[in-house]
């Protein structure tokens, strides 16, 4: 009896012994088990920070969307240009943003670029922003041409220069220098176009619709005031105006209503659009009174914008548009960048009408924009 609860006991102690021994080695393959998740999970984000840099590193200027986020350049130039934009939902905006950030990258600097969706609040204080990131020069393109000079006082304070692209305002005492296009030469050369247009097509006199851009913005009262004057000296008949505040949807619910209250669509043979960003509407008003057809057909309205976009050279070279003068934002971009750099490297600085620097337009009809690949119209 004694020897069988011994061989009980010796029993019960090899089972307390083995499952002691299988308790261990199930710890033992946890943690190395655990280990090998960890280190799985560090390389999974090792392989993907260094994916979103690569995205980063790789993304061009103009597939860069509007945001309330800063965009900064990964480089780390000599100097950090703030590139301040009412929007860049336009061809132009797009060409002068792509063409500004391509410069100051190509002069080995670095820019954080931002978008104020068109709002002259949200501008002002993302140009603050800017000024507090201690960049060198802020960039404009502005939303609004006279709200914007708070910020040009601002950045002139904190010992920044200011210029402004394209959206050039009156008072240009904090602003250190000022590039764009002669709105008055555009002006006239649309009026000029429309002119010959008429005289090839024997219209005699000219009865035009005058579109007006947003009167808040100082290249819509000048485009509005130099058509104006041409007509007024060339004989051209305005027999009606049309307030579109730059605003696609406004334009054409205006423009068709105007058109109805005419006597009849015979009532004008001519339309000045003062951008290309006006031209879809005109289209879709001009289809509802069956006018919109090409160049030499029954019933055509000789059409003559500014801007010079691809859009437009599309239209002329189909034969629905007659002309548009060409403000290339390309070289807008480049020219402005490059005279920052210059103000910057020397101390080069502009006083009076010395700030105001002009690009010149181009009036672009069938024949050019057929065959003259250098426009940016037909580069961009």
């Amino acid at each position: 009896m004694e020897r069988k609860k011994n061989v009980q006991l010796a029993l019960l102690i090899c089972v307390l012994i083995a499952s002691l021994l299988f308790m261990s080695a199930c710890s033992s393959m946890s943690q190395e088990q655990n280990s090998q998740q960890t280190e799985s999970r560090a390389a999974t984000q090792e392989t993907t920070g260094t994916q979103e840099q690569e995205t980063a590193a790789t993304t061009k200027p103009d597939q860069q969307q509007p945001s309330d986020t800063p965009d900064e350049s990964s480089t780390d130039g000599k100097y950090t240009f703030g590139l301040s934009f009412s929007d860049v939902a336009g061809e132009f905006g797009q060409g002068l943003s792509m063409a500004a950030q391509e410069a100051v990258a190509n002069a080995g600097s670095k820019s954080v670029f931002v978008v104020a969706d068109k709002d002259a609040t949200k501008q002002s204080q993302q140009i603050s922003d800017l000024l507090t990131q201690n960049v060198d020069a802020v960039l404009c393109f502005a939303a609004d041409t006279e709200a914007i000079l708070s910020s040009a006082e601002e950045a002139f304070n904190a010992g920044v220069p200011f210029i402004q692209c394209s959206r050039i305002s009156t008072d240009l005492t904090h602003v250190s220098l000022a590039l764009g296009f002669d709105n008055y030469q555009s002006a006239a050369l649309d009026g000029q176009a429309m002119l010959d247009a008429a005289e090839e097509l024997g219209y005699g006199q000219v009865k035009c619709i005058e579109l007006i851009g947003n009167i808040a913005d100082q290249n819509a009262v000048e485009r509005q005031e130099g058509f104006e004057r041409f007509c007024e000296e060339n004989g051209i008949e305005i027999v009606a105006e049309v307030l579109t505040e730059w605003n696609t949807e406004v334009c054409y619910s205006r423009l068709v209503d105007t058109i109805q209250n005419l006597d009849s669509p015979d009532a004008f043979n001519a339309i000045y659009c003062p951008s290309d960003t006006l031209l879809p509407p005109i289209m879709s008003a001009f289809n509802e009174f069956n006018c919109w057809t090409t160049f030499g057909t029954d019933n055509y309205k000789i059409i003559t914008s500014i801007d010079g976009g691809p859009a437009a050279i599309e239209m002329i070279k189909a034969g629905y548009v007659y002309s548009t003068a060409s403000n290339d934002p390309l070289v807008l971009g480049r020219t402005a960048v490059e005279m920052v750099i210059d103000m910057l490297d020397n101390g080069t600085s502009y006083v009076g009408d010395g700030k105001k620097i002009w690009v010149p337009a181009q009036s672009i009809t069938k024949v050019i924009a057929d065959t003259d690949d250098t426009i940016w119209g037909n580069r961009f």
